[in-house]
Protein backbone atom coordinates (compact mmCIF):
# COMPACT_ATOMS: atom_id res chain seq x y z
CA UNK A 1 0.00 0.00 0.00
CA UNK A 2 1.37 3.46 -0.85
CA UNK A 3 2.09 5.79 2.04
CA UNK A 4 -0.51 8.28 1.03
CA UNK A 5 -3.31 5.70 0.84
CA UNK A 6 -3.78 5.82 4.61
CA UNK A 7 -5.14 9.37 4.25
CA UNK A 8 -8.13 8.02 2.29
CA UNK A 9 -8.66 5.31 4.91
CA UNK A 10 -8.62 7.99 7.61
CA UNK A 11 -11.22 10.12 5.80
CA UNK A 12 -13.42 7.07 5.23
CA UNK A 13 -13.21 6.37 8.96
CA UNK A 14 -14.58 9.83 9.70
CA UNK A 15 -17.58 9.21 7.42
CA UNK A 16 -18.37 5.87 9.03
CA UNK A 17 -18.38 7.40 12.53
CA UNK A 18 -20.81 10.19 11.69
CA UNK A 19 -18.07 12.83 11.29
CA UNK A 20 -17.34 12.96 15.02
CA UNK A 21 -14.09 13.13 16.97
CA UNK A 22 -13.69 10.89 20.01
CA UNK A 23 -15.91 11.97 22.93
CA UNK A 24 -18.81 12.95 20.66
CA UNK A 25 -17.58 16.47 19.83
CA UNK A 26 -19.08 17.70 16.55
CA UNK A 27 -16.48 18.68 13.96
CA UNK A 28 -18.38 21.89 13.17
CA UNK A 29 -17.87 23.13 16.74
CA UNK A 30 -14.08 22.98 16.43
CA UNK A 31 -12.25 26.04 15.07
CA UNK A 32 -10.21 24.81 12.11
CA UNK A 33 -7.38 27.18 13.06
CA UNK A 34 -6.98 25.29 16.35
CA UNK A 35 -6.53 21.92 14.66
CA UNK A 36 -2.96 21.24 13.55
CA UNK A 37 -2.69 19.02 10.52
CA UNK A 38 0.13 16.55 11.31
CA UNK A 39 -0.58 14.26 8.38
CA UNK A 40 2.30 13.67 5.94
CA UNK A 41 2.35 15.97 2.94
CA UNK A 42 3.12 14.94 -0.61
CA UNK A 43 5.34 17.01 -2.84
CA UNK A 44 8.20 19.43 -2.57
CA UNK A 45 11.90 18.80 -2.72
CA UNK A 46 15.18 19.06 -0.83
CA UNK A 47 18.76 19.80 -1.84
CA UNK A 48 21.79 17.87 -0.59
CA UNK A 49 25.42 18.98 -0.82
CA UNK A 50 27.72 16.47 -2.56
CA UNK A 51 31.43 16.58 -3.28
CA UNK A 52 32.33 16.14 -6.92
CA UNK A 53 32.16 12.49 -7.97
CA UNK A 54 33.65 10.46 -10.76
CA UNK A 55 30.92 8.24 -12.25
CA UNK A 56 27.23 7.40 -11.98
CA UNK A 57 28.07 3.69 -11.79
CA UNK A 58 27.59 2.79 -8.11
CA UNK A 59 29.88 -0.23 -8.40
CA UNK A 60 32.80 1.87 -9.61
CA UNK A 61 32.57 5.10 -7.65
CA UNK A 62 35.51 6.11 -5.48
CA UNK A 63 33.53 8.96 -3.94
CA UNK A 64 31.85 8.40 -0.55
CA UNK A 65 29.22 11.11 -1.16
CA UNK A 66 27.93 9.38 -4.29
CA UNK A 67 28.40 5.96 -2.66
CA UNK A 68 25.82 7.14 -0.09
CA UNK A 69 23.61 9.10 -2.51
CA UNK A 70 23.31 6.14 -4.90
CA UNK A 71 21.57 4.13 -2.17
CA UNK A 72 18.52 6.34 -2.81
CA UNK A 73 18.30 4.77 -6.28
CA UNK A 74 19.51 1.18 -6.10
CA UNK A 75 18.18 -1.85 -4.21
CA UNK A 76 20.30 -4.43 -2.43
CA UNK A 77 19.61 -7.99 -1.28
CA UNK A 78 20.74 -7.07 2.22
CA UNK A 79 21.47 -3.82 4.04
CA UNK A 80 23.54 -3.07 7.10
CA UNK A 81 22.18 -1.59 10.30
CA UNK A 82 24.03 0.90 12.51
CA UNK A 83 25.55 -1.89 14.60
CA UNK A 84 26.85 -3.70 11.51
CA UNK A 85 24.11 -6.35 11.57
CA UNK A 86 23.03 -7.48 8.10
CA UNK A 87 19.28 -7.55 7.48
CA UNK A 88 17.24 -8.56 4.40
CA UNK A 89 16.11 -5.83 2.01
CA UNK A 90 14.71 -7.31 -1.20
CA UNK A 91 15.74 -10.77 0.00
CA UNK A 92 12.50 -12.35 1.19
CA UNK A 93 14.14 -15.51 2.49
CA UNK A 94 17.69 -16.84 2.74
CA UNK A 95 19.48 -19.89 4.07
CA UNK A 96 23.17 -20.55 4.66
CA UNK A 97 24.17 -24.17 4.07
CA UNK A 98 25.50 -26.21 6.98
CA UNK A 99 29.02 -26.20 5.56
CA UNK A 100 28.86 -22.41 5.07
CA UNK A 101 29.80 -22.55 1.39
CA UNK A 102 26.39 -21.65 -0.10
CA UNK A 103 23.78 -18.96 0.51
CA UNK A 104 20.38 -19.61 -1.09
CA UNK A 105 18.25 -16.49 -1.54
CA UNK A 106 14.64 -15.96 -2.59
CA UNK A 107 13.97 -12.40 -3.71
CA UNK A 108 10.71 -10.54 -3.20
CA UNK A 109 8.04 -10.94 -5.87
CA UNK A 110 6.98 -7.27 -6.01
CA UNK A 111 10.21 -5.53 -7.04
CA UNK A 112 10.23 -3.73 -10.41
CA UNK A 113 12.66 -1.61 -12.35
CA UNK A 114 11.48 1.92 -13.04
CA UNK A 115 10.55 0.91 -16.61
CA UNK A 116 8.06 -1.66 -15.23
CA UNK A 117 10.25 -4.70 -15.88
CA UNK A 118 10.35 -7.16 -13.00
CA UNK A 119 13.61 -7.45 -11.06
CA UNK A 120 14.67 -11.10 -11.16
CA UNK A 121 17.32 -13.46 -9.89
CA UNK A 122 19.16 -12.98 -13.19
CA UNK A 123 19.71 -9.30 -12.36
CA UNK A 124 21.10 -10.28 -8.97
CA UNK A 125 23.31 -13.06 -10.35
CA UNK A 126 24.72 -11.01 -13.22
CA UNK A 127 25.59 -8.12 -10.91
CA UNK A 128 27.29 -10.46 -8.44
CA UNK A 129 29.27 -12.21 -11.16
CA UNK A 130 30.28 -8.82 -12.58
CA UNK A 131 31.91 -7.94 -9.25
CA UNK A 132 34.83 -10.18 -10.23
CA UNK A 133 35.83 -7.60 -12.86
CA UNK A 134 35.86 -4.54 -10.61
CA UNK A 135 39.00 -2.35 -10.61
CA UNK A 136 40.99 -2.34 -7.39
CA UNK A 137 40.30 1.32 -6.58
CA UNK A 138 36.50 1.02 -6.50
CA UNK A 139 34.50 1.07 -3.25
CA UNK A 140 32.85 -2.32 -3.76
CA UNK A 141 36.12 -4.01 -4.69
CA UNK A 142 37.50 -2.89 -1.33
CA UNK A 143 34.35 -4.05 0.44
CA UNK A 144 34.81 -7.51 -1.10
CA UNK A 145 38.52 -7.59 -0.42
CA UNK A 146 38.02 -6.88 3.27
CA UNK A 147 35.18 -9.40 3.49
CA UNK A 148 36.91 -12.39 1.91
CA UNK A 149 40.64 -11.91 2.50
CA UNK A 150 42.08 -14.86 4.43
CA UNK A 151 45.53 -16.13 5.34
CA UNK A 152 45.95 -17.23 1.73
CA UNK A 153 45.18 -13.78 0.40
CA UNK A 154 42.32 -12.70 -1.84
CA UNK A 155 41.36 -13.70 -5.35
CA UNK A 156 38.43 -11.70 -6.67
CA UNK A 157 38.18 -13.97 -9.71
CA UNK A 158 37.57 -17.12 -7.68
CA UNK A 159 35.87 -16.17 -4.41
CA UNK A 160 32.34 -17.06 -5.53
CA UNK A 161 29.69 -17.35 -8.23
CA UNK A 162 25.93 -16.94 -8.53
CA UNK A 163 23.65 -19.57 -10.07
CA UNK A 164 20.05 -18.78 -11.09
CA UNK A 165 17.29 -21.38 -10.51
CA UNK A 166 14.27 -19.35 -11.55
CA UNK A 167 13.09 -15.74 -11.51
CA UNK A 168 13.12 -15.53 -7.72
CA UNK A 169 15.77 -17.97 -6.54
CA UNK A 170 19.54 -17.73 -6.74
CA UNK A 171 22.41 -19.57 -5.04
CA UNK A 172 25.72 -17.95 -4.14
CA UNK A 173 28.50 -20.52 -4.00
CA UNK A 174 31.76 -19.50 -2.32
CA UNK A 175 35.21 -21.02 -2.29
CA UNK A 176 35.30 -20.80 1.53
CA UNK A 177 32.71 -20.45 4.32
CA UNK A 178 33.43 -16.77 4.99
CA UNK A 179 32.39 -15.25 8.32
CA UNK A 180 31.16 -12.09 6.54
CA UNK A 181 29.18 -14.05 3.98
CA UNK A 182 25.99 -11.93 4.16
CA UNK A 183 27.88 -8.62 4.14
CA UNK A 184 29.25 -9.65 0.75
CA UNK A 185 25.68 -9.50 -0.58
CA UNK A 186 25.12 -5.79 0.12
CA UNK A 187 26.01 -4.66 -3.41
CA UNK A 188 23.66 -2.49 -5.55
CA UNK A 189 21.72 -4.53 -8.12
CA UNK A 190 21.92 -3.49 -11.79
CA UNK A 191 19.46 -4.41 -14.61
CA UNK A 192 20.52 -7.38 -16.74
CA UNK A 193 17.88 -6.64 -19.40
CA UNK A 194 19.65 -3.35 -20.11
CA UNK A 195 23.30 -4.20 -19.37
CA UNK A 196 25.79 -6.93 -20.04
CA UNK A 197 28.22 -7.81 -17.26
CA UNK A 198 30.84 -5.75 -19.09
CA UNK A 199 28.48 -2.76 -19.02
CA UNK A 200 28.04 -3.21 -15.28
CA UNK A 201 31.71 -2.50 -14.65
CA UNK A 202 32.08 0.27 -17.20
CA UNK A 203 32.07 4.03 -16.69
CA UNK A 204 31.45 4.90 -20.34
CA UNK A 205 27.86 5.69 -21.30
CA UNK A 206 26.58 4.08 -18.09
CA UNK A 207 22.80 3.69 -18.27
CA UNK A 208 20.99 4.52 -15.05
CA UNK A 209 17.92 2.32 -14.51
CA UNK A 210 16.92 1.74 -10.91
CA UNK A 211 14.45 0.01 -8.62
CA UNK A 212 14.94 2.09 -5.46
CA UNK A 213 12.83 4.90 -3.98
CA UNK A 214 14.09 7.57 -6.39
CA UNK A 215 14.89 7.60 -10.12
CA UNK A 216 17.33 9.77 -12.05
CA UNK A 217 15.70 12.77 -13.73
CA UNK A 218 18.74 14.84 -14.69
CA UNK A 219 22.51 14.79 -14.33
CA UNK A 220 24.90 17.61 -15.16
CA UNK A 221 28.51 16.62 -14.34
CA UNK A 222 30.14 18.90 -11.76
CA UNK A 223 26.84 20.78 -11.27
CA UNK A 224 23.88 18.74 -10.05
CA UNK A 225 22.08 15.43 -10.02
CA UNK A 226 18.28 15.48 -9.75
CA UNK A 227 16.12 12.57 -8.58
CA UNK A 228 12.36 12.14 -8.60
CA UNK A 229 10.10 9.74 -6.70
CA UNK A 230 9.84 6.25 -8.18
CA UNK A 231 6.14 5.46 -8.70
CA UNK A 232 7.04 1.79 -9.24
CA UNK A 233 8.90 1.49 -5.95
CA UNK A 234 8.02 -1.71 -4.12
CA UNK A 235 7.81 -0.09 -0.70
CA UNK A 236 6.19 3.21 0.28
CA UNK A 237 6.49 5.79 -2.50
CA UNK A 238 8.48 8.79 -1.19
CA UNK A 239 6.56 11.90 -0.18
CA UNK A 240 9.14 14.14 -1.87
CA UNK A 241 8.78 14.86 -5.56
CA UNK A 242 12.42 15.73 -5.96
CA UNK A 243 15.86 15.32 -4.37
CA UNK A 244 18.63 17.46 -5.84
CA UNK A 245 22.29 16.83 -5.21
CA UNK A 246 24.30 20.03 -5.66
CA UNK A 247 27.78 18.98 -6.72
CA UNK A 248 30.60 21.12 -5.33
CA UNK A 249 34.36 21.18 -5.26
CA UNK A 250 34.95 20.50 -1.56
CA UNK A 251 33.45 20.48 1.93
CA UNK A 252 34.08 24.18 2.49
CA UNK A 253 32.04 25.08 -0.59
CA UNK A 254 29.22 22.84 0.66
CA UNK A 255 29.28 24.52 4.04
CA UNK A 256 29.12 27.98 2.48
CA UNK A 257 26.13 26.91 0.40
CA UNK A 258 24.37 25.52 3.48
CA UNK A 259 25.00 28.72 5.43
CA UNK A 260 23.56 30.70 2.49
CA UNK A 261 20.34 28.65 2.65
CA UNK A 262 20.97 26.84 -0.62
CA UNK A 263 21.10 23.34 0.91
CA UNK A 264 18.86 21.33 3.22
CA UNK A 265 21.28 18.52 4.11
CA UNK A 266 25.03 18.19 4.39
CA UNK A 267 27.38 15.62 5.84
CA UNK A 268 30.23 16.72 8.10
CA UNK A 269 33.12 14.66 9.41
CA UNK A 270 35.69 17.26 10.46
CA UNK A 271 34.33 18.26 13.89
CA UNK A 272 33.60 21.84 12.83
CA UNK A 273 29.87 21.44 13.43
CA UNK A 274 30.02 22.96 16.92
CA UNK A 275 28.94 26.35 15.56
CA UNK A 276 25.60 24.83 14.48
CA UNK A 277 24.67 23.33 17.84
CA UNK A 278 23.37 26.61 19.28
CA UNK A 279 21.13 27.32 16.28
CA UNK A 280 17.62 26.10 17.10
CA UNK A 281 16.63 26.24 13.43
CA UNK A 282 19.21 23.66 12.45
CA UNK A 283 19.07 19.95 13.28
CA UNK A 284 22.11 17.76 13.90
CA UNK A 285 22.08 13.95 13.86
CA UNK A 286 25.33 12.25 14.76
CA UNK A 287 26.23 8.74 13.71
CA UNK A 288 29.16 6.43 14.26
CA UNK A 289 31.93 6.05 11.72
CA UNK A 290 34.58 3.47 10.87
CA UNK A 291 37.32 6.06 11.51
CA UNK A 292 39.52 4.77 14.33
CA UNK A 293 42.18 6.84 16.11
CA UNK A 294 45.00 4.55 17.06
CA UNK A 295 48.50 4.38 18.55
CA UNK A 296 50.84 1.90 16.92
CA UNK A 297 54.01 0.52 18.51
CA UNK A 298 56.80 -0.62 16.22
CA UNK A 299 57.29 -4.14 17.53
CA UNK A 300 60.66 -4.33 15.77
CA UNK A 301 61.99 -1.28 17.62
CA UNK A 302 64.33 -2.23 20.48
CA UNK A 303 62.45 -0.14 23.06
CA UNK A 304 59.27 -2.20 22.57
CA UNK A 305 60.86 -5.63 22.24
CA UNK A 306 61.16 -8.39 24.83
CA UNK A 307 59.38 -8.59 28.18
CA UNK A 308 60.27 -5.05 29.19
CA UNK A 309 58.92 -3.76 25.89
CA UNK A 310 55.68 -5.67 26.45
CA UNK A 311 55.29 -4.18 29.94
CA UNK A 312 55.90 -0.72 28.53
CA UNK A 313 53.21 -1.24 25.87
CA UNK A 314 50.72 -2.54 28.43
CA UNK A 315 51.38 0.41 30.74
CA UNK A 316 50.87 2.94 27.96
CA UNK A 317 47.60 1.25 26.93
CA UNK A 318 46.22 1.65 30.45
CA UNK A 319 47.68 5.08 31.05
CA UNK A 320 45.86 7.14 28.39
CA UNK A 321 42.72 9.02 29.37
CA UNK A 322 40.62 8.66 26.21
CA UNK A 323 37.58 10.41 27.65
CA UNK A 324 39.56 13.59 28.35
CA UNK A 325 40.69 13.73 24.72
CA UNK A 326 37.16 13.13 23.42
CA UNK A 327 35.56 15.75 25.68
CA UNK A 328 38.26 18.35 25.11
CA UNK A 329 38.86 18.01 21.37
CA UNK A 330 36.00 16.09 19.78
CA UNK A 331 32.92 17.80 21.25
CA UNK A 332 32.27 14.68 23.37
CA UNK A 333 31.23 13.01 20.11
CA UNK A 334 33.29 9.83 19.79
CA UNK A 335 33.08 6.23 21.00
CA UNK A 336 35.98 5.37 23.31
CA UNK A 337 37.41 1.88 22.80
CA UNK A 338 40.27 -0.17 24.11
CA UNK A 339 40.07 -2.75 21.33
CA UNK A 340 39.90 -2.37 17.58
CA UNK A 341 36.16 -2.93 17.59
CA UNK A 342 33.54 -0.30 18.22
CA UNK A 343 31.43 -1.58 21.12
CA UNK A 344 28.31 -0.32 19.33
CA UNK A 345 29.13 -2.53 16.37
CA UNK A 346 28.20 -6.20 16.20
CA UNK A 347 31.24 -7.17 14.13
CA UNK A 348 33.75 -7.63 16.87
CA UNK A 349 36.96 -9.47 16.61
CA UNK A 350 37.65 -8.24 20.08
CA UNK A 351 35.36 -6.97 22.78
CA UNK A 352 35.62 -5.81 26.37
CA UNK A 353 33.38 -4.88 29.25
CA UNK A 354 34.46 -1.22 29.35
CA UNK A 355 37.18 1.15 28.25
CA UNK A 356 39.79 1.30 30.93
CA UNK A 357 41.96 4.12 32.22
CA UNK A 358 44.02 3.10 35.23
CA UNK A 359 47.18 5.11 35.82
CA UNK A 360 47.83 3.33 39.11
CA UNK A 361 47.83 -0.04 37.35
CA UNK A 362 50.12 1.43 34.67
CA UNK A 363 52.65 2.46 37.31
CA UNK A 364 52.37 -0.94 38.96
CA UNK A 365 53.09 -2.75 35.67
CA UNK A 366 56.20 -0.62 35.16
CA UNK A 367 57.48 -1.25 38.69
CA UNK A 368 56.95 -4.98 38.33
CA UNK A 369 59.00 -4.91 35.13
CA UNK A 370 61.92 -3.20 36.90
CA UNK A 371 61.49 0.38 35.66
CA UNK A 372 62.45 2.88 38.37
CA UNK A 373 63.05 6.54 39.13
CA UNK A 374 66.46 6.21 40.72
CA UNK A 375 67.19 9.95 41.08
CA UNK A 376 63.66 11.06 42.02
CA UNK A 377 63.33 13.47 39.10
CA UNK A 378 59.91 12.12 38.14
CA UNK A 379 61.17 10.18 35.08
CA UNK A 380 61.63 6.44 34.90
CA UNK A 381 64.75 4.59 33.77
CA UNK A 382 65.19 1.07 32.44
CA UNK A 383 66.31 -1.52 35.01
CA UNK A 384 69.80 -1.08 33.53
CA UNK A 385 69.71 2.60 34.51
CA UNK A 386 69.38 3.82 30.93
CA UNK A 387 67.11 6.83 30.36
CA UNK A 388 63.57 5.89 29.23
CA UNK A 389 62.41 8.13 26.40
CA UNK A 390 60.01 7.42 23.55
CA UNK A 391 59.81 9.23 20.23
CA UNK A 392 56.25 9.63 18.95
CA UNK A 393 55.40 10.72 15.41
CA UNK A 394 52.14 12.18 14.14
CA UNK A 395 50.97 14.75 11.63
CA UNK A 396 51.75 17.89 13.60
CA UNK A 397 50.29 20.12 10.87
CA UNK A 398 46.87 18.76 11.85
CA UNK A 399 45.70 20.76 14.88
CA UNK A 400 43.50 18.02 16.35
CA UNK A 401 46.11 15.30 15.88
CA UNK A 402 48.89 17.47 17.35
CA UNK A 403 46.80 18.48 20.37
CA UNK A 404 45.70 14.88 20.85
CA UNK A 405 49.39 13.88 20.95
CA UNK A 406 50.06 16.54 23.58
CA UNK A 407 47.29 15.10 25.79
CA UNK A 408 48.84 11.64 25.42
CA UNK A 409 52.30 12.97 26.29
CA UNK A 410 50.80 14.60 29.40
CA UNK A 411 49.16 11.31 30.45
CA UNK A 412 52.43 9.43 30.02
CA UNK A 413 54.29 12.09 32.02
CA UNK A 414 51.94 11.33 34.94
CA UNK A 415 53.25 7.75 35.06
CA UNK A 416 56.90 8.74 34.62
CA UNK A 417 57.30 8.03 30.90
CA UNK A 418 59.14 10.68 28.94
CA UNK A 419 57.59 10.95 25.48
CA UNK A 420 58.80 13.42 22.88
CA UNK A 421 56.90 14.49 19.77
CA UNK A 422 58.74 14.53 16.47
CA UNK A 423 57.28 17.22 14.17
CA UNK A 424 56.11 15.58 10.95
CA UNK A 425 53.84 16.34 8.03
CA UNK A 426 51.38 13.78 6.70
CA UNK A 427 53.64 12.55 3.90
CA UNK A 428 56.62 12.12 6.23
CA UNK A 429 54.74 10.20 8.90
CA UNK A 430 53.18 7.98 6.26
CA UNK A 431 56.56 7.04 4.85
CA UNK A 432 58.10 6.56 8.31
CA UNK A 433 55.35 4.28 9.57
CA UNK A 434 55.09 2.21 6.40
CA UNK A 435 58.88 1.73 6.29
CA UNK A 436 59.11 0.96 10.00
CA UNK A 437 61.29 3.97 10.83
CA UNK A 438 59.52 4.94 14.04
CA UNK A 439 58.98 3.91 17.68
CA UNK A 440 55.41 5.03 18.40
CA UNK A 441 52.91 6.64 16.01
CA UNK A 442 49.51 8.31 16.38
CA UNK A 443 47.31 8.17 13.27
CA UNK A 444 43.86 7.32 11.97
CA UNK A 445 42.60 4.14 10.30
CA UNK A 446 39.55 4.27 8.06
CA UNK A 447 37.91 0.88 7.64
CA UNK A 448 35.67 -0.01 4.73
CA UNK A 449 31.97 -0.83 5.20
CA UNK A 450 33.12 -4.32 6.17
CA UNK A 451 36.00 -3.64 8.57
CA UNK A 452 38.98 -5.93 8.00
CA UNK A 453 40.34 -6.07 11.54
CA UNK A 454 42.63 -8.97 10.69
CA UNK A 455 44.59 -6.57 8.49
CA UNK A 456 45.83 -4.81 11.63
CA UNK A 457 46.76 -7.97 13.52
CA UNK A 458 47.64 -10.78 11.10
CA UNK A 459 51.34 -11.24 10.35
CA UNK A 460 50.49 -11.44 6.63
CA UNK A 461 49.61 -7.75 6.72
CA UNK A 462 52.99 -6.50 7.97
CA UNK A 463 53.95 -3.36 6.10
CA UNK A 464 50.46 -2.93 4.59
CA UNK A 465 47.95 -2.25 7.39
CA UNK A 466 49.79 -4.13 10.13
CA UNK A 467 52.05 -1.14 10.69
CA UNK A 468 53.03 -2.28 14.19
CA UNK A 469 54.76 -5.25 12.52
CA UNK A 470 52.99 -7.52 14.96
CA UNK A 471 53.17 -11.26 14.57
CA UNK A 472 51.81 -13.97 16.83
CA UNK A 473 51.19 -17.46 15.44
CA UNK A 474 48.37 -18.07 17.95
CA UNK A 475 46.61 -14.87 16.90
CA UNK A 476 47.13 -15.73 13.23
CA UNK A 477 45.52 -19.14 13.71
CA UNK A 478 42.52 -17.66 15.52
CA UNK A 479 42.07 -14.95 12.89
CA UNK A 480 42.17 -17.57 10.16
CA UNK A 481 39.47 -19.59 11.92
CA UNK A 482 37.36 -16.51 12.57
CA UNK A 483 37.40 -15.47 8.91
CA UNK A 484 35.76 -18.77 7.98
CA UNK A 485 33.17 -19.02 10.77
CA UNK A 486 29.63 -17.70 10.43
CA UNK A 487 28.37 -19.40 13.58
CA UNK A 488 27.83 -16.66 16.18
CA UNK A 489 28.61 -18.87 19.18
CA UNK A 490 31.86 -20.10 17.67
CA UNK A 491 32.78 -16.53 16.71
CA UNK A 492 32.16 -15.43 20.29
CA UNK A 493 34.43 -18.19 21.59
CA UNK A 494 37.17 -17.18 19.17
CA UNK A 495 36.77 -13.49 20.10
CA UNK A 496 37.34 -14.29 23.76
CA UNK A 497 40.54 -16.15 22.94
CA UNK A 498 41.79 -13.35 20.69
CA UNK A 499 40.86 -10.82 23.34
CA UNK A 500 43.24 -12.39 25.86
CA UNK A 501 46.14 -12.41 23.41
CA UNK A 502 45.49 -8.84 22.27
CA UNK A 503 45.52 -7.37 25.77
CA UNK A 504 48.60 -9.34 26.75
CA UNK A 505 50.61 -8.45 23.64
CA UNK A 506 49.28 -4.85 23.35
CA UNK A 507 50.61 -4.23 19.82
CA UNK A 508 48.23 -1.27 19.40
CA UNK A 509 46.34 1.20 21.54
CA UNK A 510 42.91 1.85 19.95
CA UNK A 511 41.61 5.16 21.31
CA UNK A 512 38.18 5.98 19.88
CA UNK A 513 35.93 5.82 16.85
CA UNK A 514 35.03 9.25 15.53
CA UNK A 515 31.49 10.46 14.98
CA UNK A 516 30.07 12.13 11.88
CA UNK A 517 27.08 14.44 11.65
CA UNK A 518 24.22 14.97 9.20
CA UNK A 519 23.09 18.60 9.39
CA UNK A 520 19.49 19.54 8.48
CA UNK A 521 17.90 22.86 7.64
CA UNK A 522 14.72 23.99 9.42
CA UNK A 523 12.80 22.68 6.42
CA UNK A 524 13.25 19.08 7.65
CA UNK A 525 11.49 18.03 10.87
CA UNK A 526 11.93 14.25 10.69
CA UNK A 527 14.59 12.19 12.41
CA UNK A 528 16.58 10.68 9.54
CA UNK A 529 18.57 8.15 11.64
CA UNK A 530 21.72 8.14 9.47
CA UNK A 531 24.31 5.39 9.68
CA UNK A 532 27.80 5.11 8.27
CA UNK A 533 26.43 2.46 5.90
CA UNK A 534 23.49 4.57 4.67
CA UNK A 535 23.64 8.24 5.60
CA UNK A 536 20.52 9.22 3.62
CA UNK A 537 18.31 6.29 4.56
CA UNK A 538 15.66 8.56 6.11
CA UNK A 539 15.29 10.79 3.04
CA UNK A 540 12.43 8.73 1.47
CA UNK A 541 10.38 9.37 4.63
CA UNK A 542 10.74 13.16 4.60
CA UNK A 543 7.41 15.01 4.45
CA UNK A 544 7.89 18.76 4.23
CA UNK A 545 5.86 20.81 6.66
CA UNK A 546 5.36 23.59 4.16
Amino acid sequence: MKKYSFIMVFLLGLLLTGCQWGGGVNVESVNSEDVKDNSPRLGGGITIGLRNFDTLNPLLTKNNDYFQFSKLMYDQLFTMEENGETVPSIAEHYQVSNDGYTVSVTIRDNVFWEDGTKLTAKDVANTFNALKFLPEDSAYYNLLRHAVTTANGFSIENFGRAIVFDDRNVDFQFDKPYGNILQILTFPILPSHLMTMDDMVSTENFKVLVSGPFTLEKYEPNKEIVLKGNVNYHQNVPYLNQVTGKIMENQEKIRQAFDAGQLDLMMMDDYTWDSYRSNSNIGLESYGSNDLEIISFNMQAEIFSGQQGKALRQAIAKGINRRRIIDSLYLSQAQAVDTIINEKNSYGLLSSEEVYYDSERSSEILREAGFKDSNNDGWLEFPSGERLAIQMVTNTENYLRRTEAEFIISDLRNIGIRCELSPSVEEEIGASVINGNYQMALYGVQFSSIPDFAALLHSNGIGVMNLSRYGNSEMDALLNQYALKNNSEKQKELRNQMNEIFFDDAPLVPLFYKQRVLIKSEKIDEELNPTVYNVFRGVPNISLSS
